[in-house]
């Protein structure tokens, strides 16, 4: 953006058109006049900044027609003229009426960037006053006023939500109709972000989210459905833009009107500094194949997320559009889905919620919506690396049963699983909520008993995004265990995350039944946190013990050194609680795997002085003891062997030695099974961490300081 675009948009409050609009004359629907308007040539921002610059130009204008509207209506008329041209929209795209489809496009245009401002200025309940006062010259054309509602409702604001499902879900994309289906899910985006800004963000649930109540009373069920499955069909599709002629003219064109506009989006619609160079090569997240640039996919995305999380409906206590899509079944005739899953009702160790999720029960019977579970997987594999794509496999993971169940039984996981592991292994250049969401798909993935027996039968050939060391021929199951304790180690030293490191254990601990020949190297990082987690568990007992010895300090620094000594407690019990995971999870592997793990009994047997001082403390007596028991079994052998084995010597007595051992020397302990539960009411972090990634995807802009929903600290602006 240049300075072409300021120096144009700063003429906007002079515009002869714009200043009649906004004025004090009374416009009919049928005045001559609205095709003048809407005859500008048709570009939306491009970027927030755009968006930002156009908001500031046209402020003093919308300030004027906010005065003025409960007199003249205008507002209210434009709506009116774009339900007309709506009416016969699928007709003009059938004829290629291409400029009746760009006139409905800008009229839609210009209705968005107003209802943004006005939720941005005023509350949702003035907003929906001003956008309906109309004035008795300007009434509503006849032919509109049954206007087909699923409810009878007959608002304005009802037939214009309405009027753009009806847009997105029967008109079909084409070269003409493509920057009218981006600007519808914009448009509807835009109507739900009321509570996004100060003025909506209430306490009082009943004087929240009019527009999304107005919107799901407006559909019924399966225009919801069909509204969902749209979206989805868009989010396939990645449908590419239609080529723009004007690609290489200035930022504005020459306009018949003397109006504005705006730039083609871009291929993301992201914050201007969203791909720029603050980022190093390779230390983001990169896609497995090029990715086709499609605006209308990405905002379909967007749009997707924003009602899928959106909080219940007050009356019915339901959300008709997260309801469609997770009991959506699969299209007919394709693959089967596996059935079986018993692992997912297995019990857990202690401490750990192991009820079946209320949202991972099977599609029941009333399914509205049949989706292509191979399409949906596809196009979510193919921008895995970014964070919206991450969040709808999550939902769909952990509400879609019948999806899920689709997912484990695919042969080809690493296409799913490599995206996840690349996403944990940038974890500092990422947001938390996008490595956590990672993280819990991993974690309902390891659920699965089926899943964690086939990891280490998959080769990966090489991981060129992981930077520690070369990496060839390892297995997915390798791979997996690698970046989890790479994970555990950077959020021990770095972010301190407890929710974080539990879940990773937690993922691990569902594997270590089935890990199977795993990696050398893998094996010396296992081992090598358990190392370390040791030395800081010394370190710290000493500190609490030196704390303890000093309790004579001046009263003066007593405060201080309580405060102190209750940071090294809290350490304390963190370290320990990673500890005991680690070995309960070698304890498993060893309990259950114990013939198909010579390497790392041979690193166990190499580090056996890191498991010396555990085996007398009470805290993990109990899950050393099968460790002790197979180590000391195996030193037995060696000194029976000779006196100073070579390594070979080493790997053919554990080798020899795991088959002779006596199995009932071994204690029994129950398969680790940990399980995610969503906590209750999802929606208050779900909403906020969308509408997070609006404001840093979509290229709309909201002014920092009026934002209330989400931090907007270190967002790009």
């Amino acid at each position: 953006m240049g300075v072409g675009s300021s120096a144009c948009f700063s003429s906007l409050p002079t515009n002869e058109l714009l200043k009649k609009f906004v004025g004090t004359d009374v416009i009919t629907y049928n005045d001559p006049y609205w095709n003048t308007l809407l005859s500008f040539a048709s570009r939306v921002p491009r970027t927030s900044g755009d968006s930002r610059l156009l908001d500031e130009s046209i402020l003093p204008l919308f300030h004027e027609l906010v005065n003025n509207t409960p007199l003249t209506g205008n507002l209210a008329t434009l709506i009116t003229v774009f339900l007309t041209r709506a009416v016969e929209l699928k007709d003009s795209a059938m004829c290629e009426n291409s400029v009746f489809v760009w006139q409905a496009h800008n009229a839609l245009f210009i209705i968005r960037v107003l209802s943004k401002l006005l939720l941005e200025h005023y509350s949702e309940h003035k907003v929906l006053q001003l956008l309906q006062c109309t004035n008795g010259e300007s009434s509503c054309p006849a032919s509109l006023s049954n206007v087909n509602s699923s409810n009878n409702n007959n608002t304005l604001v009802c037939r214009l939500l309405h009027s753009i499902v009806t847009v997105l879900t029967e008109l079909p994309v084409t070269a003409a109709t493509y920057t009218l289906h981006l600007e519808a899910v914009t448009s509807i985006t835009v109507m739900l972000s009321g509570h996004v800004c100060l003025h909506n963000s209430q306490p009082d649930q009943t004087a929240q989210h009019r527009m999304f109540r107005l919107l799901q009373d407006q559909c019924s069920e399966k225009e919801s459905a069909a509204l969902v499955q749209c979206l989805l069909e868009r989010i396939q599709s990645r449908t590419v833009p239609p080529h723009d002629p004007d690609s290489s003219s200035s930022f504005v064109a020459g306009l018949a009107a003397g109006l504005w506009s705006v730039l083609m989006l871009g291929l993301t619609g992201s914050r201007d500094t969203a791909h720029g160079s603050s980022s190093e090569k390779g230390s983001q997240p990169i896609p497995a194949a090029p990715v086709p640039p499609s605006p209308l996919a990405d905002h379909s995305l967007l749009l997707l997320l924003v009602l899928l999380t959106h909080t219940p409906h007050p009356v019915t206590g339901t959300n008709t559009y997260s309801h469609a899509l997770f009991t959506a079944t699969s299209a007919a005739g394709e693959t089967k889905i596996r059935m079986d899953n018993s692992s997912l009702t297995a019990a857990s160790s202690t401490g750990n919620t192991i009820e079946k999720s209320k949202g991972s029960k099977s599609a029941s019977s009333d399914s509205l919506l049949s989706i292509s579970y191979p399409g949906l997987y596809s196009a979510l594999t193919l921008t895995l690396h970014t964070e919206q794509s991450t969040l709808l496999l999550y939902l769909l993971m952990h509400n879609n049963y019948n999806f899920r169940s689709y997912l484990l039984s695919l042969s080809e996981l690493e296409v799913v699983v490599l995206p996840l592991l690349q996403t944990l292994h940038f974890a500092a250049k990422l947001s938390s909520h996008h490595v956590y969401m990672a993280l819990i798909v991993l974690l309902m993935f390891s659920e699965d008993g089926a899943f964690n027996a086939i990891l280490h039968d998959i080769p990966v050939a090489t991981v060129p995004w992981y930077c520690e060391r070369t990496l060839y021929n390892i297995s997915l199951g390798d791979l997996l265990i690698l970046v989890l304790i790479r994970t555990i180690t950077f959020n021990m030293t770095k972010m301190r995350d407890r929710y974080l490191h539990s879940n990773c254990l937690a993922c691990l601990a569902n594997m270590s039944s089935q890990f199977r020949s795993i990696h050398p190297y893998v094996c010396q990082r296992l081992l090598g946190l358990l190392e370390t987690l040791s030395k800081r568990h010394v370190r710290v007992t000493a500190a609490i013990r030196d704390k303890g010895a000093s309790n004579g300090a001046p009263a003066g620094l007593a405060a201080t050194a309580l405060a102190h000594e209750e940071e090294l407690l809290s350490d304390l019990g963190v370290i320990e609680e990673v500890l005991r995971m680690v070995l309960e999870i070698l304890n498993s592997t060893l309990t259950h795997q114990l013939c198909h793990n010579s390497q790392l009994i041979y690193c166990l047997l190499y580090k056996r002085h890191v498991f010396l001082p555990f085996s007398t403390q009470p805290n993990f007596s109990d899950v050393c003891q099968n460790i002790d028991v197979v180590l000391n079994y195996l030193m037995n052998k060696l000194e029976k062997t000779t006196s100073d084995p070579s390594v070979a010597d080493v790997q053919e007595v554990i080798e020899q030695g795991v088959l002779q051992l006596p199995k009932d020397r071994l204690r029994k302990f129950p398969e680790l099974k940990f399980k995610y539960v969503e906590e209750s009411s999802p929606e208050e972090f779900f909403i906020p961490y969308v509408w997070t990634l609006v404001y840093q995807s979509s290229g709309l802009y909201w002014p920092p300081d009026s934002v209330a929903l989400f931090d907007t600290s270190g967002q790009d602006t």
